[in-house]
């Protein structure tokens, strides 16, 4: 490994809660302009400059704001205070000692020598040769330093050289260090940090990482930009000291509460290329692709919008992803703007997830929406970004296309009920292939069904249904002349099925002190679908529609259903003026703890067809059983079994075991497949919490058919009281990472990770 230049930054987030020398009201009898009363063992009072000067044990009061001292001299024309000799100043839970203050009482401002503030809010302590308050929401400090630790020796502080902060703005300093016990550990000739509890722009903390082959050393610094109440930004500065400086920027907004986004953008301008030469697949690209990775120019631009409140009823939605390469998403998947942290945003905050990393045709959707309490109306464009390199493009468009369906409702008054499914699609693509050269295709879809519920004594419901596909394409566009093709087909096929119902249940009366009854549901179910057989083979392969088989199957399941009544004691505060606490009657909740399902299908078809060998018109079983006593304890297993075979073909087995110290175990189990296609893995989660302050995790996933580990991670956090310290192991495929991290309270924290690369470093 060449030798690597290190770079260090201090990131450091100071936020003092307001001390005010007028003191918050902290409670409800407190009265701003109450006068100060003074209490002392020797009290004199100067009639003609309107001043008190007290000695011994004195105090300045007025209401929870508080001075104590040796000596006070207290002007009641003026409103200043001089206080001298193991002075305290309280207000609320904040308070404030030195040797001596000067104190302007109505301004709010004042100066304490060789002072020492604790702000109880973060759990701050500053010390400073001079604390001074220089405005109703600002702070000035000479020579401070600062912690979250308590003592006379804190394991960690920070100190600094004029210090100025503002509660509502942001915190400075010249010549900061960090220091831990008595031991420098880094150095900023200057800082400017946000100090709000609110939003607020400023440097955040950055990444350090170390590979061996890809990147070499890497550092990213975000810079978070609050615009307004409304917008704001984070941009990224990506020190790759291989290939380069990646830029990136996001920008968040909010235009209504139905509406707002988020758009990404980051751009790499790479010294390094996979053009196929010597080793630089290996070195720069991957080699279980197929293809070869030669722009330099490489973006990744993804973006979400929400859109509600348009007119007519209408609302919006976008959804953009276009990446300049295959290879960008697995080359940048970790990080502060890698794409696991993009996806878990855009799904936390959207509900909406990205393509997988290593998708190589990218969704890009515009829609529009309008509900009714029956129907629905949803139409816009689809488009699919193809980042493999490729002379043609083959990739099939979506533009527009538009849907109308209707939920299950009534015809009139009559008994029937019926569902409406309708639709628009134009098919669009560059260009054509060697089988088919359509370019352009219309497609419109109509599938009307009805339903006739009814019930069959007290215990079964019965419902038969019947529905109409009809479908139309007109292609519209060849990319070569071809008269042998047709210009439009259309399809008609009918559908018909009945469904019989029932459930039945017993109720038990537990009488416990936490369950009062136990429900037991069973729920049978059996259903029978016929689709006819229709010749399809002239269905333009171009469109999405795939051919429909046809179908007379019948299927037949069973839900067994636990469910606890679980009592529920709440409690309100009476409204007199008394306050008591009164007992209200008892509530219920209600939770499914145990759910069984079973599942099979029956195919006539396959049983009647001679030209089957031997026929298996029996569907593998499934079975599903959801296990979830309490908050505690969670389990998940399903499998389908195949009879003909005596085996089964998928199975999964999860189960979480967790504790309120904080001990949990995940373990999952799933196997997919027979013999030469079978897929087998077990992985497992635990984290132990070996003392209040100490825990360790492990996980570890293997292939149980290969016989291989597939990842494996170590890790302990040790948690002091004003600092915590972790360290993490992570083996996954062909990597290896050790990280570490410092994180002090109340200030934010250090991290750094190393890549350590095995084999290639693909």
């Amino acid at each position: 490994m060449k030798n690597v230049q290190f770079y260090t930054f201090l990131i450091v987030a100071i936020v003092l809660p307001c001390i005010s020398w007028g003191a918050p009201e902290l409670d409800t009898n407190n009265e701003p302009d109450a006068p100060w009363r003074i209490f002392a063992d020797q009290i004199h009072y100067d009639k003609k400059s309107k001043t008190y000067t007290a000695e011994g044990n004195v105090t300045l009061k007025q209401n929870n704001r508080k001075i104590t001292a040796d000596k006070i001299i207290y002007n009641t024309d003026t409103m200043k205070a001089y206080a001298t000799g193991n002075v305290v100043v309280t207000s609320g839970s904040d308070i404030l000692t030195g040797e001596r203050i000067e104190m302007d009482l109505n301004n709010k401002t004042g100066t304490i020598h060789g002072g020492h503030a604790f702000f109880e809010a973060r759990h701050f302590h500053i010390h400073g040769d001079k604390i001074r308050k220089t405005g109703d929401e600002t702070y000035a400090a000479e020579r401070a330093s600062i912690t979250s630790c308590d003592g006379e020796s804190p394991a960690w502080k920070l100190t600094g050289k004029d210090l100025n902060l503002s509660m509502e703005g942001y915190a400075t300093a010249w010549h900061t260090t960090l220091w831990f016990k008595q031991v420098p550990v880094f150095y900023s000739p200057f800082f400017v940090i946000p100090i709000k509890q609110d939003r607020q722009s400023g440097l955040l903390r950055p990444e350090v990482a170390i590979s061996s082959d890809r990147k070499g050393f890497e550092y990213a610094q975000p810079l978070f930009w609050a615009i307004s109440p409304s917008t704001d930004a984070t941009l990224y500065w990506d020190y790759l000291e291989k290939r380069g400086n990646r830029w990136g920027a996001e920008f968040r907004y909010i235009l209504d509460p139905r509406s707002r986004g988020t758009v990404m953008f980051d751009y790499l301008d790479d010294q390094k290329i996979d053009d196929g030469t010597g080793d630089s697949s290996d070195k720069w690209g991957y080699t279980d692709d197929d293809y070869l990775r030669t722009n330099r120019d490489r973006y990744w631009f993804r973006m979400k919008h929400d859109q509600g409140d348009l007119p007519l009823g209408f609302t919006g939605r976008v959804d953009l992803d276009m990446v300049s390469d295959q290879d960008y998403l697995r080359e940048f998947k970790e990080g502060i703007a890698g794409f696991n942290a993009s996806d878990g945003y855009f799904f936390r905050n959207f509900g909406r997830d990205l393509d997988d990393y290593d998708d190589t045709i990218r969704r890009n959707i515009v829609n529009l929406t309008r509900n009714w309490p029956k129907y629905r109306l949803n139409t816009g464009a689809t488009w699919f970004d193809n980042i493999t390199p490729s002379d043609n493009d083959f990739t099939v468009q979506r533009l527009p296309w538009i849907t109308f369906s209707g939920s299950k409702q009534k015809v009139f008054q009559t008994p029937l009920f019926y569902t409406l499914n309708t639709g628009y699609s134009y098919f669009y693509r560059q260009d054509g292939d060697e089988s088919h050269n359509i370019t352009g295709l219309h497609h419109t879809n109509l599938y009307p069904r009805v339903f006739l519920p009814m019930r069959a004594g007290n215990f079964f419901t019965i419902e038969p249904s019947a529905g109409w596909r009809y479908n139309y394409w007109n292609i519209s566009a060849f990319e070569n002349d071809d008269p042998g093709l047709e210009t439009s087909v259309d399809r008609n096929i009918y559908d018909i099925g009945v469904g019989l119902g029932s459930e039945v249940f017993r109720v038990y009366d537990i009488g416990g002190e936490r369950i009062n009854k136990i429900k037991h549901s069973i729920r049978p179910k059996i259903a029978y679908t016929f689709i006819p057989e229709v010749d399809q083979d002239d269905i333009p392969d171009f469109s999405e529609i795939e051919p429909i088989d046809n179908k007379n199957i019948v299927s037949y399941s069973i839900t067994s259903t636990f469910t606890s009544k679980l009592k529920r004691k709440t409690t309100s505060k009476d409204s007199g003026p008394s306050s008591q606490i009164r007992d209200n009657a008892t509530q219920y909740d209600y939770h499914d703890f145990l759910r069984i399902f079973l599942e099979q299908s029956y195919d006539f078809n396959e049983a009647d067809d001679n030209q089957i060998e031997d026929p298996e018109p029996l569907s593998p079983l499934y079975g599903e059983i959801r296990f979830y006593p309490s908050p505690y304890l969670w389990g998940l297993a399903d499998i389908k079994w195949d009879f003909y075979n005596s085996q089964s073909v998928e199975e999964n087995v999860e189960v979480i075991i967790q504790d309120k110290r904080g001990d949990r175990l995940h373990t999952r189990y799933s196997a997919k497949g027979v013999e030469d296609n079978l897929r087998e893995n077990l992985n497992f989660f635990l984290r132990v919490a070996i003392t209040n302050r100490l825990s360790a995790h492990a996980r570890y996933e293997q292939d149980l058919i290969e016989k291989q580990a597939v990842r494996r991670g170590l890790g302990w956090a040790y948690r002091a009281d004003c600092w915590t310290f972790s360290f993490d192991y992570l083996e996954e495929a062909e990597d290896r990472r050790y990280s570490f991290a410092i994180f002090l309270h109340g200030l934010g924290g250090f991290q750094q990770g190393i890549n350590d690369n095995i084999g290639s470093g693909n």
